[in-house]
């Protein structure tokens, strides 16, 4: 038996279209593959 999974929405992302995320000592860096911009959303 097959099970289809679906996508749905934990948090608006600064950008765009986020599709990348990254733990730093600092906090967590998110980048946008539609403006190519890297960002450090406040917590």
């Amino acid at each position: 038996m097959m099970h289809v999974a679906g996508a749905r929405m934990l948090f608006k992302g600064p950008g765009l279209q986020v599709n990348g995320l990254q733990a730093a000592p600092n906090g967590r860096w998110v980048c946008d593959q539609m403006d190519n911009n890297i960002y450090l959303p406040r917590a």
